[in-house]
């Protein structure tokens, strides 16, 4: 009974956990970490001031150190990482705080789900909430489809034919599509996985079953060509991984759920279309949750009946299914969806490469340790070629690179690796789920998800709790080996109390972050208006929030606002924003050289921003003219020239864009209108 209870306790905590991340649009933005956050480091500190002065949790602590489990304190140790960027003056202040929370927060997270999992049935209580949690994400995002349910950019709608064949794709809750493929990808080779180890007539395999074929729909449907080849590859590795029956089970599933996925593909994006199945709207949804049910029915009745037995008795059969199977598989998936796999329909993947280019360029600059929290979004645009929109480098191991360094990627890579190892010594075919994730990872930015990091994290817990060369943690405490009790018990107590500070920091900098967040949603006071005090109140909570000093500035006058901003550039120095509002602010003053200064530092770091040059050269002109009026004709002729000069350089640029063959120019970068405007009236001030 003690264990159901046990059991049950940890399937709602865990599934309670990763449905409310997904449900937060996969926790992307920060705001919605920060309660999490709180919780799970208050929790932890209290528990580790309990359990530091104790035996038994002394014992637990040698249990792993002796036993080689030194990976589940890994993501303490980026953590750190990131915290000492705090003191080397990084790029963003923020953004290192903000992935220093993240990373204790993820090290908590796996801590906990790790414990639970070598508790006593929490393995199978952590699996069971893992699967519920896939079922919430692929159900909840057919609903999105079928229009049963609404949330915010669930389906991405787009005419173009390079980004979506069939007009809409499947993002769920997290607003973006290729990470719900990722996640999918790793879902469906798991459930094959299971079902294809499953013995007859287990009951672990029901979840599975009823899963697979909805996620492998979803996983068609987000149209996302990185997933579909992961996909793919880790199901071709299962299928060399796995033998004998378990390999003529995986044959079986495979020529089955294919085709009814790819039959209900096409069925749904009938009925999406507005072409209709049947001619009737009640019918053709009818009729799609019967092929559903039949889908699920049948791969559970595979378990259940001797059926299976005849089946799988001889190979050729099995591999003549399969083949029949893929031929049906590519009649049944909707024409459209060729679109995204012939040739010439590659232009995204060009303009990722770009991005690659000029983040390895970036990455010169500071090849070991990096420059801290979101390095390429604060400098990308600095270092860009083209004029291409993209504040995420689609790479999650150059994200890490740029940010901390070849040595921050080590240990990163070291940590999977570690846990890779340790799952294929268990058994070689349940590191795939975990490979497809990190894989995909490679080419986008799943990283900023926090989901992403749970789903990890949960997954290796689950064998790596259960391995056969581990033991369950014990009960009792170790009996004294070759180094001294005193020894190690010191050492432990430092370990404690290092991680008692890191989590009290972290507890208290999220407890600071949310409360600002909190009090800037406040300080807006209808239509969009802005409070000054609330904004106040939320720059002394969070002084690293550029957005909020840069919204405070705009309500001040020009003296108050270079304090405020030279000030936020001691927390963001290469900020281009922050660099051209005090370059306009001086200017506002009259004080052309400081103008001139910040600036150029800004139109350095953001070249491709039309808005920007525009400005700029607006500020430069309203000034010369001002100058103009107050007499002081030689200032006012040389605020004409620097802009006329800046015009210049804006205009060889836009020239050089438009020679590029084929550029990627999804900033629209262009001459405008106004800038030639002020162009013209320097010249006539000049002409004077």
């Amino acid at each position: 009974m003690l264990l159901l209870i046990r059991q049950m306790i940890i399937t709602v905590l865990l599934s309670a956990v990763l449905l409310y991340s997904a449900y937060q649009y996969g926790m992307y933005f920060d705001t919605y970490l920060y309660p999490l956050e709180m919780i799970f480091c208050g929790g932890a500190l209290m528990a580790a001031v309990m359990i530091s002065g104790s035996r038994r949790g002394i014992s637990w602590t040698c249990a792993i150190m002796a036993e080689g489990r030194w990976y589940i304190w890994w993501p303490f140790i980026i953590a750190a990482v990131y915290a000492i960027h705090l003191a080397a003056s990084p790029v963003s202040m923020l953004g290192t705080l903000q992935q220093t929370i993240r990373w204790t927060f993820y090290g908590i997270f796996f801590l906990f789900i790790y414990a639970a999992a070598s508790s006593k049935g929490g393995r199978a209580a952590v699996a069971l909430s893992v699967q519920l949690a896939g079922a919430f994400i692929a159900w909840s995002s057919l609903a999105f489809w079928m229009g049963w349910a609404s949330f915010p950019q669930a389906l991405f709608y787009s005419v173009d034919e390079q980004i979506s064949s069939l007009g809409a794709r499947l993002a769920g809750f997290f607003q973006y599509p290729n990470m719900l493929a990722a996640v999918m990808a790793m879902y469906s080779v798991w459930y094959l996985v299971l079902l294809s180890k499953a013995a007859s007539r287990s009951k672990h395999a029901i979840l599975p079953a009823m899963l697979l074929v909805p996620t492998i729909v979803v996983l068609i449907l987000t149209e996302s060509r990185g997933a579909w080849l992961v996909a793919g590859a880790g199901w071709l590795a299962g299928l060399l991984l796995v033998k004998g029956v378990e390999r003529k089970r995986w044959l079986l599933l495979s020529a089955l759920s294919l085709p009814q996925a790819a039959l209900l593909c096409q069925l749904m994006v009938s009925f999406r279309s507005g072409e209709g199945i049947s001619g009737s709207t009640a019918a053709d949804v009818m009729l799609i949750v019967v092929l559903f049910a039949f889908a699920m029915s049948l791969t559970i009745s595979l378990h259940f009946v001797n059926v299976t037995k005849r089946l799988l008795q001889r190979p050729l059969p099995l591999w003549l299914l399969l083949a029949g199977g893929l031929a049906g598989t590519g009649f049944l998936l909707p024409h459209s969806l060729s679109g995204r796999l012939e040739s010439g329909q590659y232009e995204t993947a060009g303009a990722r490469w770009l991005f690659y280019k000029d983040a390895f360029r970036l990455f010169r600059e500071a090849p070991w340790f990096g420059r801290g929290g979101e390095t390429w979004r604060m400098l990308f645009e600095r270092i860009q070629q083209q004029p291409y929109v993209g504040s995420k480098v689609h790479s999650s191991y150059l994200d890490f690179a740029l940010d901390l360094g070849a040595a921050g990627l080590l240990a990163l890579l070291m940590m999977f690796i570690i846990m890779l190892v340790k799952v294929w010594r268990h058994e070689a075919v349940y590191t795939l789920p975990a490979l497809l994730l990190l894989a995909h990872a490679a080419v986008d930015f799943d990283n900023a998800f926090g989901f992403y990091w749970l789903l990890v994290f949960s997954y290796f817990s689950i064998y790596l709790s259960g391995g056969r060369e581990e033991k369950a943690l014990p009960n009792e405490p170790p009996q004294p080996g070759l180094e001294p009790e005193r020894r190690r018990r010191g050492r432990i107590m430092a370990l404690a109390v290092v991680l008692m500070l890191g989590l009290g920091s972290a507890a208290w900098s999220g407890w600071r972050l949310h409360a600002a967040w909190i009090e800037r949603e406040k300080a807006v006071i209808g239509q969009g208006t802005l409070s000054v005090s609330g904004l106040v109140r939320a720059l002394e909570l969070n002084p690293y929030w550029t957005q909020t000093r840069l919204e405070l500035t705009a309500l001040l006058g020009a003296g108050n606002r270079i304090t405020l901003l030279l000030e936020g550039l001691g927390y963001e120095p290469e900020s281009a924003e922050l660099l051209w509002q005090l370059g306009s602010s001086y200017a506002e003053k009259g004080k052309l050289d400081l103008a001139l200064q910040y600036m150029e530092q800004a139109l350095i770091r953001d070249r491709f921003n039309k808005e920007r040059q525009t400005s700029t050269l607006a500020s430069l002109t309203q000034l010369a003219h001002r100058l103009d009026m107050e007499g002081r004709v030689q200032e006012s002729h040389r605020a004409a020239k620097e802009a006329l000069a800046v015009y210049s350089k804006y205009e060889g640029l836009v020239q050089e864009v438009g020679a590029m063959q084929h550029p990627a120019n999804g900033r629209r970068f262009e001459l405008t209108a106004e800038a030639s405007e002020y162009a013209r009236s320097c010249q006539e001030l000049l002409a004077q």
